[in-house]
């Protein structure tokens, strides 16, 4: 009788999203190996130079060596080993300092703190903006996400410890230009976290718990603790233990979360917009003298044009088992794009509606400008509904299969 087997395919195939596919993608290059002996898990973040893009850099943390910065060429830029160690890294558009806006980068740190920093335009040296400022008593940040609120203009900061505690500062400049911060609110995750990103248009904060998946949040400060499912580990896409959270963020509020799964050594794709529908995979293989990705434990996207390597944006995908020591793999959006079948949507390529994708967003966490804030749309929530992200096969392709297993049933009868 061949019926359970014909069920088994098909509990397969319900498990899998409509149309959803995995490719593999050639880098453009790499990050220099982690300096002075780090091989603690890196994260990684984009600090956007809007007068010469191509001159963007790469911040990297680790909690072996502290802070890193790369050049786009891969090459190492700046080492500072005198602030102590780091672990999460996030960098948000114009932060409203004295007399300018400026990138603003802000640092998860061993010491029970969060540490700010700008960059000099004309150097591409980090220069320390806080004075200590940023702490939350007894509280160890591991991982950092910016998120600016589309309603009120205000600055936030997202900061997780260990056991997976998320505490919400609020960001402020004070009169000596430095940076403050006040607690506004905190909730639990429920388990270890290995990654966040905000988006500032949907109001939303997504959330990577390590061995269960990942989660929205609202980003308001009185949106509680009430969360949504995105994504469901599973296999052949998003596997354990995850990765970071970035997103491919359009000017129209379209694009692309992006998840790093270690354990599938891939990068997932999901929907930027609810109900957060699965996309694909992507891994990133073995080309030249460059080795393939494993174990990718942070991940950062940009929608922004920096330079002809990279004219529709950057992907920045950790490399968790490089020789001799991890780096970072750099992969422009557009190899990433093309790689599926129709091809994704790209900033660098007329938009459905004629306009050109992109815009000042650059991809960041919270980009994609004026939005209503607050999370919801139709994503099953935490109480009820299988949280599943992807779509289920078509109902039509259901009842083939349980129709063909049925015939077959009969005439064996």
């Amino acid at each position: 009788m061949r019926v359970p087997t014909l069920l088994v395919v098909l509990a397969s195939l319900a498990g899998l999203s409509a149309g959803a596919q995995t490719v593999a993608v050639n880098p453009a290059g790499e990050t220099q190996v982690v300096p002075r002996g780090g091989v603690d898990d890196l994260d990684v973040a984009l600090w956007p130079n809007s007068a010469a893009p191509q001159r963007s850099l790469l911040i990297v943390s680790d909690p072996t060596v502290g802070l890193t910065t790369y050049k786009l060429d891969g090459g190492e830029q700046e080492v500072r080993l005198g602030e102590g160690v780091s672990f999460g890294v996030d960098v948000h558009d114009s932060f409203a300092l004295p007399g300018a806006n400026a990138p603003l980068i802000v640092v998860a740190n061993a010491s029970r703190a969060l540490n700010a920093y700008v960059v000099d335009p004309l150097t591409l040296g980090l220069r320390r903006v806080d004075m200590d400022t940023l702490r939350v008593p007894n509280f160890e940040p591991r991982t950092v996400a910016l998120y600016r609120s589309a309603s009120s203009g205000r600055f936030y900061a997202f900061a997780v410890n260990a056991a997976g505690t998320v505490q919400q500062l609020e960001l402020s400049a004070n009169q000596d230009g430095g940076v403050e911060g006040a607690a506004v609110r905190n909730f639990d995750v429920g388990g270890a976290v290995s990654g966040a990103v905000a988006d500032d248009q949907q109001g939303a904060l997504f959330v990577a718990q390590q061995n269960e998946g990942i989660w929205r949040y609202s980003a308001e400060p009185n949106g509680g603790s009430t969360r949504e499912r995105v994504a469901t580990p599973s296999n052949g896409f998003l596997e354990v233990p995850l990765g970071g959270l970035s997103l491919y963020a359009l000017a129209d509020g379209d694009g692309y979360l992006v998840a790093a799964s270690a354990g599938g050594n891939r990068v997932v794709l999901f929907q930027r917009k609810p109900p957060h529908d699965i996309v694909g995979a992507f891994s990133v293989q073995a080309s030249g003298t460059i080795d393939a990705v494993t174990g990718p434990n942070s991940i950062e996207v940009s929608s922004r044009a920096l330079g002809t390597a990279f004219p529709g944006g950057i992907v920045v995908v950790h490399d968790a088992q490089n020789d001799p020591t991890q780096n970072h793999k750099l992969v422009s959006w557009q190899s990433v794009a093309s790689a599926f079948s129709p091809p994704l949507r790209s900033s660098a390529q007329p938009s459905p509606d004629g306009g050109v994708d992109g815009g000042t967003d650059g991809g960041k966490p919270g980009g994609g400008g004026g939005g209503s804030g607050g999370g919801g749309g139709s994503i099953p929530s935490e109480e009820g509904g299988c949280g599943c992200a992807a779509a289920s096969v078509p109902g039509t392709v259901l009842f083939l299969v349980v129709g063909l297993a049925l015939r077959g049933r009969r005439r064996r009868g």
